[in-house]
């Protein structure tokens, strides 16, 4: 069962309220059989995550109303989960991917076709890098000039468990220095897993996930710290974009651009386009291994 022809205000209360509607005893989710244990219980986020191949943490995030970069491939698996009806899947597709139901469709389309050019001419740089390096600097570049007024942008990434690096930085040795004072303070004292908790914020599953500074740290045991260490580095105002880069071996990188004073808001076309370069560059390093 579905609610049919309502204005949903966010795609967050589409999803807990269609997740409420589905049937206690509903035996599947789309082909994701439930636990016998589950019958005649309502559906749980665990549940829906595990069906559409999430964590929970992040679908939890996603019903909260965080505005998390979300594929097509992913909104279907959820359309399917939650036995979406056609006219719910339009409703859900359109929440989803806000900047497909722009307003100004003329300049939206100017912008996305501005923006289909660039992603082409970067997956063409991907795919003819040679190594992992070469594609993270690739995509970092192109988040780089696609965010110009951001104060620096790069690519950091895990080389083991709780230990991080910055491969790629446009922003000068300053930046980079201050950057490993940063983390030497914030991560003074924490064990491997809650340093990787604090950089991969406890809610990665799906490559190309993107989130600002207040959507990612919200729910992190390791806010307080963050937040202290971020004050200490002249970070206190900063906000960030990040997106997430994944291979079939798993964590790989993250892409980000980085505004240190005020606020800097973030179109839904600029966080789709820094997801899909991340994308790209899952892509391309589960292909070259």
């Amino acid at each position: 069962m579905a609610v049919m022809h309502r204005s949903w205000p966010t795609l967050g209360a589409f999803l807990k309220e269609h997740r409420r509607l589905i049937s206690p005893r509903a035996a599947a989710l789309g082909l994701h059989p439930r636990l016998p244990v589950r019958h005649g219980k309502g559906v749980t986020q665990e549940e829906i995550a595990e069906a559409i191949g999430v964590s929970r943490v992040w679908y939890a995030m996603l019903e909260s109303g965080a505005a998390l970069h979300t594929s097509p491939r992913l909104l279907a698996r959820l359309a399917d989960a939650l036995g979406l009806p056609d006219e719910s899947r339009e409703a859900l597709f359109r929440l989803g991917l806000p900047e497909l139901a722009s307003r100004n469709l003329d300049a939206a389309l100017q912008e996305l076709s501005s923006s289909i050019s660039a992603l082409r001419s970067v997956a063409r740089r991907v795919w003819s890098a040679t190594s992992e390096p070469e594609i993270l600097t690739v995509v970092a570049e192109a988040a780089a000039q696609t965010f110009p007024d951001s104060d620096f942008a790069g690519a950091f990434k895990r080389v083991q468990p709780g230990e991080w690096e910055y491969p790629v930085l446009f922003g000068g040795q300053r930046v980079r220095t201050t950057l490993v004072d940063l983390h030497a303070e914030l991560f003074a004292g924490l064990s491997a897993a809650q340093i990787d908790e604090a950089m991969l914020y406890g809610a990665l599953t799906e490559p190309g996930q993107v989130g600002t500074r207040d959507e990612l740290h919200r729910n992190l045991t390791t806010k307080p710290r963050i937040d202290k260490a971020f004050k200490s580095a002249g970070f206190e105002g900063a906000n960030f974009l990040d997106a997430h880069v994944k291979s079939r071996e798993g964590v790989e990188a993250t892409i980000f651009v980085n505004y240190v004073d005020g606020y800097r808001s973030f179109s839904a076309l600029e966080r789709s386009l820094l997801g899909s370069l991340a994308d790209l560059a899952s892509l391309a390093i589960s292909e070259k291994r």
